[in-house]
């Protein structure tokens, strides 16, 4: 799935404090909102680099996996959720990221917050950037949904994330590889209610990695 091509080296910024790294990233967001925090961020735009806010002593080797993974794979129009699933999984193989799991009581979070409403939020992309619990929800659930299909549909996955699209968060791909919908895979989750993407509905949405 990943692709290597490029101009040259993948290029890493380490930046030692939080003001210089927040003012670097600003450009990547629209000028007015209110945004979820960061360490790092995969920026796509003219020569494609890598932005790490780096803690002195710290461990940033996880941290560079991550977003050196969202590089690579930044020739394929993966929706948000997916791109983030895929991305974590392998950064826990390559380099011991840690997994956040589905605990008890992050399940219980889960539970009260996601509807077919809000789950919009999670397939267009808009709740990963969220300054409230949003943001943590969002990356549980990729993985969850991620490590699940990998695990039921090994042999159809790749194909899925080679073909997925963010126009409609993966879903026609999802059922011509799998035969299977992203709304059937969150009622394994969550119960039965209708959980598909509704494009119509959605914002115009920055993806921010």
């Amino acid at each position: 799935m990943a692709c290597n091509e490029g101009y040259g080296k993948h290029v890493v910024l380490l930046l030692h404090d939080a003001e210089t790294y927040f003012d670097y990233i600003s450009d990547a967001y629209p000028e007015e909102g209110e945004f979820g925090g960061s360490i790092s961020m995969f920026i796509p735009d003219y020569y494609a680099h890598i932005v790490v806010l780096a803690e002195m002593n710290s461990p940033i080797e996880s941290t560079i996996a991550h977003e050196l993974l969202h590089c690579l794979l930044r020739h394929l129009d993966l929706p948000l959720w997916l791109n983030e699933g895929v991305t974590q999984l392998a950064e826990q193989e390559v380099a011991g990221g840690v997994r956040l799991g589905m605990t008890k009581e992050l399940a219980t979070k889960h539970r009260r917050w996601w509807n077919c409403d809000t789950i919009q939020e999670f397939w267009n992309g808009a709740a990963f950037s969220a300054p409230d619990d949003r943001q943590e929800l969002s990356y549980s659930l990729a993985e969850t949904l991620t490590s699940r299909l990998m695990q039921q549909f090994p042999d159809s996955c790749t194909e899925f994330v080679k073909t997925a699209t963010a126009t409609d968060a993966g879903e026609s791909a999802l059922w011509n590889t799998c035969r299977t919908s992203l709304s059937q895979r969150v009622s394994e989750c969550f119960g039965n209610q209708d959980w598909s993407p509704r494009p119509e509905k959605w914002p115009e949405q920055d993806e921010k990695t």
